[in-house]
């Protein structure tokens, strides 16, 4: 993964903007360099005569330096002519066939220099440009990739915050309920707001967690479960009456759309269990475990407590919680089991 801040080549920013610098002023740069050529040739051509001809690859090779493979390949073609006009024009008496036949086969040599040269110059222009438009795409990346973590960091604080003030709200609810509990003196209908302020605080525990965690699509399924537990221990005094409550559950993520509705059917088997189960003060063991296998997942709540009556069918029962909880597996799309035998075993098995 591309990190880090793109630092341009120095080098090839500085050779690519003197070249195009050059390329934009060539009719004078061409003027000066023929001026200069001319004055060196009438400052050497003294000395070594019509040798001076060697001069001429120094013309192709900077035309084809700052003109390209074109640039290269015309100065090739003018630059033994053009040393045969200094010549002739200074008096050269040796411009017979013998140096018209070395003209002929300096030429395509001359051209042949030339154009390998622009070749080389093109070729280096073109990797000079990717080589920017990489550097610029780079950091067109890079900038692009900053704006999307700041886009996601902001949307995930926005999620955070919602969340917390859900939970802010489930438990003024909780607690208005609880206001209200106090006045009322029917046991019946203390217990009944006791049951929902139970299932308001399993789904506010929900909330509380996706607000504390760093993933905020799922939450950690036994951590939950076991706060849950924890609470519904403190609400029903289960240390005091030997009842103790073992969560079996290992490396279980749920998303919010499973996590709310195993929450509540974990709340309102367990809470069953502590009310009904073990009457009389009756010690006895309650047991939650989740597990996943080809697909599916298995949600089961169990206890030794006394057990349902032979003959009732929970499905047909006129209780809230199990009303409810048939409706939240058909929420899961899955299915409940009930076994009773030493005790009562509700399984939901459901899709993951």
């Amino acid at each position: 993964m591309y990190s880090g801040t793109v630092k341009p080549d120095k080098k090839a920013l500085v050779l690519t903007r003197f070249k195009e610098e050059f390329r934009y002023s060539s009719a004078g740069f061409f003027i000066n360099y023929v001026i200069a050529y001319v004055l060196t040739f009438i400052s050497i051509y003294p000395l070594i005569g019509m040798r001076v001809v060697v001069l001429c690859p120094l013309l192709v090779i900077a035309a084809g330096w700052f003109w390209g493979m074109r640039g290269g390949m015309i100065a090739g073609f003018l630059g033994f002519p053009f040393n045969a006009m200094l010549g002739h024009w200074f008096g050269e008496a040796q411009l017979d066939s013998v140096f018209w036949s070395g003209l002929m086969l300096g030429m395509p040599a001359s051209i042949m220099l030339g154009a390998w040269v622009g070749h080389l110059c093109d070729m280096g222009e073109k990797l000079k440009r990717e080589h920017q438009e990489r550097l610029q795409a780079q950091e067109e990346l890079q900038k692009s990739r900053e704006n999307l973590k700041d886009q996601v960091r902001e949307k995930e604080m926005l999620l955070q915050e919602i969340h917390h003030r859900v939970k802010n709200n489930m438990q003024i609810i909780c607690s208005l309920l609880n206001l209200q509990s106090r006045r009322i003196k029917s046991e019946y209908l203390s217990a009944s707001f006791q049951d929902c302020q139970n299932r308001i605080r399993s789904m506010a525990f929900i909330h509380e967690m996706l607000y504390r965690s760093r993933d905020l699509a799922k939450i950690e399924f036994a951590e939950y479960v076991q706060t849950l537990s924890n609470y519904l221990s403190r609400i029903y005094h289960t240390e005091n009456n030997g009842i103790a409550i073992q969560v079996n559950i290992n490396g279980i993520y749920l998303g919010i759309e499973q996590a709310i509705p195993c929450g509540l059917i974990v709340n309102e088997l367990v809470s069953n269990a502590l009310k009904h189960a073990f009457p009389d003060g009756r010690k006895g063991e309650i047991g939650i475990r989740f597990t996943t296998s080809g697909g599916k997942s298995m949600l089961a709540v169990h206890d030794n407590g006394i057990g349902l009556p032979q003959g009732i069918d929970f499905r047909e029962s006129d209780s809230l919680g199990m009303e409810l909880i048939s409706v939240l597996v058909q929420q899961l799309e899955g299915s409940i089991e009930l076994n009773v035998g030493e005790g009562t075993k509700f399984s939901i098995v459901f899709p993951n």
